[in-house]
């Protein structure tokens, strides 16, 4: 199965922190797809019951596993055991657009039009939540790289900010360059992190 779970191209670097690790082995397939959910499960009791891992969660959780040997995992319900009234609210309703909220979002990053991938992972062997981040390289002989963000990194949920000028709460909007990852805390804060040609950095949205 390694074969299916690995990405064309895809390598991870920290952002707040690098790790020396494997070589990412070669890659021959992508299975960065669209998993946009159509159906309304609103009224659905099985959409309230946590989610078993999806085809990309896994894809993620390969990539890590190849790279850092299982260090780090793919946050799922289980493991975020969200209080009920969170959960009803704002999970169920942010699956009726994606299903694989609010722990993976897709989008292209830095830019370059490739589709990349973020994902909120947690240390199997600790407590510690980062979030960490693929971009895919144009050529594909390349080997992609890998981010982790861990500033202010919990049990948060994630989502896609679409490419254009954050509204920024201190200073004037940010341009970016391409598509951002809001991170929320339910009901808290929230900033999102985007890339500004070498590296990424954040800016709060709401306090």
């Amino acid at each position: 199965m390694r074969s299916l779970l690995i990405l064309g191209s895809l390598s991870l670097i920290a952002a707040c922190g690098s790790h020396k690790e494997k070589e990412e082995p070669v890659v021959t397939t992508d299975t960065v797809v669209n998993n946009t959910v159509t159906k309304d499960t609103a009224d659905d009791p099985a959409s309230k019951l946590p989610q078993p891992a999806s085809l990309l969660s896994k894809v993620v959780n390969g990539l890590l596993d190849a790279r850092y040997e299982g260090k780090w995992v793919v946050v799922n319900d289980s493991v975020a055991q969200w209080p009920k009234e969170y959960f009803d609210y704002f999970v169920v309703n942010g699956r009726k657009k994606d299903k694989e909220y609010p722990y993976i979002v897709k989008g292209d990053f830095n830019g370059d039009g490739e589709n990349d991938v973020a994902a909120l992972v947690k240390e199997i062997k600790g407590n510690d939540f980062q979030l960490a981040i693929v971009l895919r390289k144009v050529n594909k002989t390349e080997k992609s790289e890998y981010f982790f963000w861990n500033e202010d990194i919990d049990m948060a949920a994630l989502e896609l900010y679409p490419n254009g000028e954050i509204m920024n709460l201190d200073t004037k909007p940010v341009k970016m360059r391409g598509d951002g990852i809001t991170v929320e805390y339910y009901e808290k804060a929230s900033f999102v992190v985007y890339w500004d040609g070498k590296g990424f950095k954040r800016v709060y949205t709401s306090d």
